[in-house]
């Protein structure tokens, strides 16, 4: 069971943010397009497996995302 929700990160939101502030042909674009593109890749990747673990009905399996201890 899946407790606390996977949020999309603040990176990645953060990125996207300044990709629209940016002027067209500013030289970083290329850069920061693939760095977007990496972590938008492994998010997916992480909410894909979030899938699959909703469906364990395993008593006492409890899980969080993102969270410190």
């Amino acid at each position: 069971m899946i407790l606390k929700e996977r949020k999309i990160p603040l990176l990645i939101r953060k990125l996207e943010a300044l990709l629209r502030r940016l002027p067209p042909l500013h030289p970083k674009i290329p850069l920061i397009n693939e760095d977007l593109n990496k972590r938008i890749a492994g998010y997916k990747g992480e909410a894909s497996i979030d899938f699959h673990l909703d469906f364990l009905d395993i008593k006492g399996l409890f899980i969080f995302h993102n969270l410190s201890m």
